[in-house]
């Protein structure tokens, strides 16, 4: 499964087993307790994903993927998560004629 073995690092490691985001690592430093998170990504649609897994960032390891495996593992984010992105866009319709 590519979502969780991409290129030896697991998208899931960072972004949860269905894309909701998990915690990376909690440290203290100078500033206090620090929290590195993984993203939320189950709303993201796929131009947003191409650009990112695309472009550098200061924690996520570039992939260099083929927009055939963004795709695939789009396609498998939206399977996993029907549900939570059927009821968040009718929360968003409700909202919206509130």
């Amino acid at each position: 499964m590519l979502y969780n073995n991409p290129r030896g690092v697991s998208c899931a490691q960072c972004h949860g087993a269905k894309g909701e985001g998990k915690i990376i690592v909690e440290f203290r430093d100078i500033h206090g307790k620090q929290t590195l998170r993984g993203s939320d990504i189950r709303l993201k649609s796929l131009e947003q994903m191409r650009n990112s897994v695309n472009r550098y960032h200061p924690v996520m390891p570039r992939y260099y993927l083929t927009d055939e495996e963004v795709k695939a593992i789009y396609d498998y984010l939206q399977v996993k998560n029907a549900d939570y992105i059927q009821a968040h866009i009718a929360f968003r319709k409700d909202k919206s004629h509130s």
